[in-house]
């Protein structure tokens, strides 16, 4: 059996796959264009590397190898089509990295020397080095992977009820508080200065800039997860990875019961 994380482009049809065998040994990291139906390997030894993000344009891959060496292990810019390798760095031990709305901005997740825990930063890829620590160190997965008007948006991991959101150009950051008794698990920008967030009493929250409240639900019925259940957005409504019939409406913040009938694209790239 195959197991794969993966992640998509949705304005240019691209998706990366990361595969994993039942070992837990990776066996091969590629992205396929749903355009073209071609494939491109990025790594075919086990534990070789990860792809992490596509740029914004959609024509750059992130990549993190794999290796814990640490003076091996480098974070790596490639052009998405011929391969080439555009920027590499082992300034940290990278463990997640996204690319922003800045073009020459990252943000990371990684380990750093003379740090005693891994850190949550922006790192510069024209001068090869961080420009900003941020607060606390939230995995990027419970961080806002939109960003509206070159804004970033994170859970304080070490402070309970705050989210901060954070200026890339200025590197200006602002503290909201949204009455919650423990730490904020998820948060996602929804755009027009407004955001969505899962506290961790399971209450979910939409909330804008100045920090008022615009909505916020019920206690939803989650205690068996320990974190904030993965989700997605689409046709203005909060989809959970686990649970695709359950909803959230993003508008008026009622939960939503729906039957889903599958879909999606048959492809012959995971056999090969």
């Amino acid at each position: 059996m195959i197991y794969f994380n993966c992640g998509v482009h949705n304005a240019n049809r691209t998706a990366f796959f990361n595969c994993i065998n039942e070992d837990g040994k990776q066996i091969g990291t590629f992205l396929i264009d749903f355009n073209t139906d071609e494939k491109f390997v990025y790594a075919t030894e086990p534990d070789e590397s990860e792809i992490f993000d596509i740029s914004p344009c959609g024509t750059k891959v992130l990549t993190i190898d794999r290796t814990y060496k640490k003076r091996k292990r480098k974070t790596k810019i490639f052009n998405l089509k011929t391969k080439e390798l555009l920027f590499e760095t082992n300034v940290f031990f990278g463990y997640e990295a996204w690319f922003t709305s800045v073009p020459n901005l990252l943000v990371v997740r990684a380990g750093i020397k003379g740090k005693s825990n891994d850190k949550l930063f922006l790192f510069d890829t024209q001068k090869n080095e961080i420009m900003h620590f941020m607060q606390g160190n939230a995995c990027l997965t419970y961080c806002s992977k939109n960003f509206y008007n070159d804004v970033f948006v994170y859970p304080n991991s070490r402070k309970k009820d705050e989210v901060i959101v954070l200026d890339l150009n200025t590197l200006e950051e602002k503290t909201i508080h949204l009455g919650a008794k423990k730490l904020i698990h998820r948060v996602e920008a929804l755009g027009n200065d407004e955001f969505f967030a899962i506290d961790g009493d399971f209450f979910a929250i939409k909330f804008n800039v100045k920090g008022e409240i615009l909505w916020k639900t019920k206690k939803l019925d989650w205690e068996k997860f320990y974190y904030a259940p993965n989700f997605f957005i689409l046709d203005n409504q909060i989809i959970f990875n686990d649970s695709l019939g359950n909803r959230i409406d993003i508008s008026t913040g009622e939960l939503i019961h729906t039957n889903v009938q599958s879909w999606g694209k048959s492809t012959p790239f995971f056999d090969n």
